[in-house]
């Protein structure tokens, strides 16, 4: 008989007499599960089977439809019945292996490349450059206005250097604005 102690995964199901997914989901759904060790593959998660078992019996884990209570010490395992299939697939993000890594990648990466296709997404780049070069545009009409604001509402030639300054003002903000939604 293996370390109840220190018990993976598959030893776990075992000694309840539960099947594995069965377990998955009771780890979904239920945070406050002992849980010894979590781990990026099956036996890297441990369990104490005697505080499993405690917690069950306090009525954690409750009893699903088509599923098995734990069974008691000294008591046989009896064949699980295989409980409904979950209505949307359940995703377990330290388990995945590295080809199920690979392909969610492989696949976002195809779903971008499709985005940027239909015009849906832009290229970071690209978009700066577009930004950069209106922001000079706008800045250098942005350098006249003070002189033509003096001019049209015909103000002293004194007035204009803090017509500059409100326009700088507006300028700076506008650049640092910019600059945050860039980043």
């Amino acid at each position: 008989m293996a370390d109840t102690s220190k018990l993976n995964k598959a030893e776990l199901c075992a000694e309840l007499g539960w099947s594995r997914p069965r377990l998955d989901r009771v780890l979904e759904r239920e945070s406050n599960f002992p849980v010894r060790t979590r781990g990026d593959s099956p036996d890297g998660w441990t369990f104490n089977l005697a505080t499993v078992i405690q917690y069950l019996a306090a009525g954690g884990g409750a009893k699903q439809k088509g599923g098995r209570k734990p069974k008691t010490a000294g008591e046989e395992a009896k064949p699980a019945k295989q409980p409904d299939p979950p209505k949307a697939p359940m995703q377990h993000q330290g388990e995945a292996t590295a080809k199920q890594r690979r392909d969610t990648v492989a696949a976002e990466l195809m779903e971008d490349k499709l985005r940027r296709d239909r015009g849906e997404l832009l290229d970071r780049e690209d978009v700066r450059q577009t930004v950069a070069g209106a922001l000079a545009i706008f800045s250098r009409n942005l350098d006249t206005l003070p002189d033509q604001v003096v001019k049209v509402l015909g103000l002293d030639e004194v007035k204009t250097e803090r017509v500059r300054e409100l326009i700088g003002e507006v300028r700076k903000k506008l650049v640092d604005d910019l600059m945050q939604l860039l980043a």
